[in-house]
């Protein structure tokens, strides 16, 4: 018998006999086919503590005769306690089939689980700026996707030490600060994460008062210096044979100047402090003024037509004279600033300083002026100014092709980088008067011009900047224009021009006064700030008087055909004609060889500078 499905069907039985035996009797037997076993499963799931439950699926087993789950009408309900709030641990998943049909199979269910686990997490900690040694605790702050509080530790108490989420730096060095979150019931241990914090070591500066002078024989005396880290400070003295420091106890032994310079080394949490210096000057009767000088270098060679010598001369019995070529400059004796028109060639400056004791020095410097050497425009830093910064900027011009070196204070040149005829670099300041060399190269030819900048630490900075150097001037007057880096509203400038006193506001670090020339002589500018604790500091300026120059309209010193080409553009009106051009240009007519200027400027002034070029003419 084959059975083809679940029912009721009557199996009849019959026999229709043969030669020997007659038919049997019909025998109908009645026969029930049970519906098949189908088990419906819940299929076993799982998931993370506060997440949604998964999709509930079922799987079936008891299909006969090649049946699959089309002949099942309906599917099964799956239903589970558990909810996205549900602790962890295991819950059941219930199977329900009074939806299902199916004609040959009857439906067994068999329930499944559904697991909640606890769920992972993650710390969200960002990187940590750096701090330096000195700065106050600070928070940190991170964050896990539990929201579950968050715990720190440091790797290096002795540079950071943690305590809940304030760090308090120790010391100078890095260390790692962990971020930690243990879990809970519900909840996975977070992986830690570490952010490297630096400590950076802390500056820190020397304060050395300056030193009073001392006289040969004095007992030994000590040193005051301190360094804002509280660390001790150490000493040296660059001329031993002036005086010797043994801790912090200075020995006098030869009268002279040596510099004491005050010293931090650091140390784990300090950086070493910028060295502080003071000069010490010991001075005995009989030894010679000292004259010290800020000048180029021996053997120079300038295309300036105006020298600026700048220096001081000093001695325990005062200084009874200084003459610079002659002109007395004894009431400058302390800080003199000399300008000297030079001549084509060799020029011999001589200084020469007598003390009250009567004992005297003197020293020569010799300066080429050349003007077709290559012409240094040096924009700063401006001529004898004063700065209270170890460092300036310096920049300038100069002819394209040039290479520019410079020297501070007789040390290594340093090369400087030309670009497009223009050059800068900065100048490291030793305390007190510095001189900056430019030196200008082109096709083997060299040119020098120098500064004399004074650094004063704790001082206001003055420079007059307009002009920036010594200068001749065939003017009546001259604008002065500077800059001072006091602060603050109500502030003035004094100028001194050889006794005639001006005052000008300082408005926003600038200042301006126009002054009085002296006509045939040397105008002696100075520029006089003083801050509101009484330090005074002083810009120097000369201005020398030239006679017009007759002819020379470019300023270069010489009449050319340059000259008389800007003479001919201007009596055209190609080109505006100024006051000052019309009194270089106005040479016609000449009465016994000399220019009678007539206020015009016309082809009788060409044709005169034209003669002049050619030699015909002299004046």
């Amino acid at each position: 018998i084959r059975i083809n499905g679940a029912g009721s069907t009557l199996i009849t039985l019959s026999q229709p006999g043969n030669a020997t035996f007659n038919p049997a009797p019909v025998v109908t037997i009645p026969m029930n086919v049970l519906k098949a076993p189908l088990t419906v499963t819940a299929d076993n799931k799982a998931r993370a503590y506060q997440t949604t439950n998964p999709p509930l699926t079922a799987s079936y087993a008891g299909f006969v005769n090649g049946d699959g789950v089309e002949v099942v009408e309906g599917g099964p309900v799956l239903t589970t306690a558990s909810s996205q709030s549900s602790p962890v641990g295991s819950y059941p998943i219930v199977v329900d089939t009074a939806a299902m049909a199916a004609a040959n199979y009857r439906f067994l269910p068999v329930n499944g689980t559904l697991t909640v686990y606890r769920s992972c997490q993650l710390i969200i900690f960002p990187p940590l700026a750096d701090k330096t040694f000195g700065d106050p605790p600070f928070s940190v702050s991170a964050s896990s996707c539990s929201g579950l509080g968050i715990s720190f530790t440091s790797s290096n108490p002795q540079v950071a030490l943690v305590v809940g989420n304030v760090v308090t730096v120790t010391g100078a060095g890095s260390a790692f600060i962990t971020a930690s979150q243990t879990g809970s019931d519900s909840v996975e241990q977070a992986p830690a994460v570490s952010q490297l914090l630096v400590i950076h070591r802390s500056g820190q500066s020397v304060n050395f008062p300056p030193l009073p002078r001392k006289v040969l024989g004095e007992a030994p005396f000590t040193l005051a210096a301190t360094a804002s880290s509280a660390l001790a400070v150490s000493y040296r003295s660059s001329d031993l044979s002036v005086a010797t420091v043994s801790g912090n106890t200075v020995t006098i032994l030869r009268a002279g100047t040596t510099v004491i310079t005050a010293s931090q080394a650091g140390n784990n949490n300090y950086e070493a402090a910028l060295p502080a210096s003071q000069p010490l000057t010991a001075v005995v009767e009989g030894e010679p003024p000292t004259l010290s000088l800020s000048t180029l270098s021996v053997g120079a060679v300038t295309a300036d037509p105006v020298f600026n010598l700048t220096g001081s001369a000093t001695d325990a019995s005062g200084i009874a004279s200084l003459t610079v070529n002659g002109v007395d400059l004894t009431d400058r004796a302390a800080f003199f600033s000399s300008a000297i028109p030079l001549l084509a060639g060799d020029n011999n400056i001589t200084v020469a300083v007598r003390d009250g004791a009567g004992n005297t020095a003197s020293e020569t410097v010799t300066v080429t002026f050349d003007s077709t050497v290559p012409v240094i425009a040096l924009s700063s830093p401006a001529d004898n100014s004063v700065t209270n910064a170890s460092l300036i900027p310096v920049a300038g011009s100069v002819p394209p092709g040039c290479a520019v070196t410079m020297a501070v204070n007789a040390g290594a040149p340093q090369n400087l980088p030309v670009a497009g005829g223009t050059f800068s670099g900065t100048a490291g300041l030793e305390p007190g008067l510095n001189t900056i060399e430019l030196a200008a190269t082109l096709q083997g030819q060299v040119s020098r011009v120098k500064r004399s900048v004074t650094f004063a630490p704790g001082l206001p900075s003055v420079a007059i900047e307009e002009p920036g150097e010594d200068l001749q001037s065939d003017q009546e007057s001259l604008m002065i224009r500077g800059s001072s880096n006091m602060q603050g509203s109500g502030l003035a400038v004094t100028i001194d021009a050889d006794g005639t006193l001006f005052t000008s506001d300082l408005l926003q670090g600038s200042f301006q006064q126009r002054i009085p020339l002296n006509r045939g002589g040397v105008t002696h500018v100075s520029a006089i700030v003083t801050d509101g604790s009484g330090n005074t500091s002083v810009a120097y300026r000369n201005i020398v008087s030239s006679p017009k120059p007759w002819g020379d309209l470019n300023g270069d010193g010489r009449v050319d055909l340059t000259d008389a080409m800007l003479a001919l553009r201007l009596s055209i009106g190609l080109d505006p004609l100024t006051v000052d051009a019309l009194a270089r240009a106005d040479v016609a007519p000449l009465v016994n060889g000399v220019p009678q200027p007539d206020g015009m400027l016309d082809v009788g002034d060409v044709v005169v500078i034209l003669r002049k070029v050619v030699g015909l003419v002299d004046f």
